[in-house]
């Protein structure tokens, strides 16, 4: 065998470890480079000569082919990567750290471990959450979320009697020695319950402010409509906080979003103020609700139009920079059915208002509506 030959052999075996290597590098070529290496094994036992020099310009050429297509894909795997690393996390979520057989009211209530594991979580969604009272564990859970980056708003569930002085003591006591509990919200929907009077609210906040921290702000939070009636009351707060709900007003999901955004400018425009909306989101089970404005119109719950509505509220307060807290994180079964209607049907919607089920499993498909680095959680 000449030299001419040896040479020859020499190159279409590095040209084929060559490929072998881009071969282990990229499976999704296997199929289209294998092929190329069987036939490079077979020319070699049959090269002689001036052969060996066109099968070697052969080889070169079909190893160009293949690292252009090797480029191709590793262009198109970063562009993929990028755009999945550029979805933002949800500005905010409300939690309740309450799992299946636990309950605010009745206890049990969630531990310690529990707790640290569903802001593990939850921290990989969403840099916010706000939580409701501080009853059983949940006075820890701000200081598990400072542990995981994530700031914490409470909410005092205050109902006019003398525990209010204590709910407002503690809460003030976790503020000042928390600097990622931002703000207070003194109460949530007394107005709306009829539980607590405009004055009532108004000696609260100032109860509240006259020893917190200046750092951690403070508001209430009610439905659009108590807002607009009390209108005093924003005179009083930092910021005004605001609960819609499209679907309890009978919106179909195609109008809800619409409807949200339309109510948050409301608001804004009309009291003068900073407004985030506290509440807002679409649940995945309950009884359809009838548009008020048309009978021909109804809200249905379902997980398609619960992410529907999810994906479009979150891309439209990202474009207008609405700040939010979504309701909610994950489903209550200890909540009590709504009852609706003159004949007092009783309608669940109440417990599945959660991205996630009760036991942590995510309800759809998100990865086009948060980051893809969720944990796996102990809640099933």
């Amino acid at each position: 065998m000449g030299k001419g030959t040896i040479i020859g052999i020499i190159i279409i075996i590095i040209s084929a470890g060559l490929i072998l290597t881009y071969t282990n590098a990229f499976d999704v070529l296997k199929q289209e480079i294998s092929p190329s290496i069987d036939t490079i094994k077979k020319e070699v036992s049959k090269v002689e000569g001036k052969d060996v020099v066109e099968k070697a310009e052969e080889t070169s050429e079909k190893i160009k082919e293949i690292t252009e297509k090797i480029k191709l894909t590793e262009s198109m795997e970063t562009k993929d990567n990028k755009s999945q690393t550029e979805i933002q996390k949800l500005e905010g979520i409300a939690y309740s750290p309450y799992r299946k057989g636990q309950s605010p009211i009745t206890g049990p209530h969630p531990n310690p471990e529990e707790i640290e594991n569903d802001i593990k979580l939850l921290s990989s969604i969403t840099d916010k959450i706000r939580i409701y009272g501080t009853d059983g564990n949940s006075s820890i859970v701000p200081d598990i979320a400072k542990k995981y980056g994530v700031k914490t708003a409470i909410t005092l569930l205050l109902t006019g009697d003398k525990s209010d002085d204590d709910k407002i003591k503690q809460a003030v006591q976790l503020a000042n020695n928390n600097d990622f509990i931002y703000t207070i919200i003194v109460e949530n929907e007394g107005l709306y319950r009829n539980t607590l009077t405009e004055e009532q609210i108004i000696n609260y906040i100032y109860q509240t402010k006259e020893k917190l921290n200046p750092r951690c702000i403070i508001t209430i939070a009610e439905p659009v409509g108590n807002w607009l009636e009390h209108k005093e009351i924003a005179k009083h707060v930092d910021y005004v906080m605001i609960h819609y709900y499209p679907y309890w007003n009978g919106i179909p999901i195609d109008k809800a979003v619409d409807s949200v955004v339309d109510e948050y400018n409301n608001v804004k425009n009309t009291l003068g103020k900073e407004v985030v909306i506290g509440e807002t989101g679409w649940p995945t089970d309950g009884l359809p609700i009838e548009n008020v404005l048309s009978s021909k119109e109804e809200a249905l719950p379902s997980k398609e139009n619960q992410k529907k509505f999810i994906e479009k509220f979150k891309d439209i307060a990202e474009k207008n920079d609405i700040d939010y807290y979504l309701f909610e994180a994950f489903d209550e079964s200890w909540k009590k059915d709504e009852q609706i209607g003159s004949d007092t049907e009783n309608n669940y919607a109440e417990k599945h208002w959660g991205l996630f089920y009760e036991n942590g499993n995510p309800k759809n498909d998100l990865k086009n509506i948060i980051p893809l680095t969720i944990h796996t959680t102990t809640r099933n």
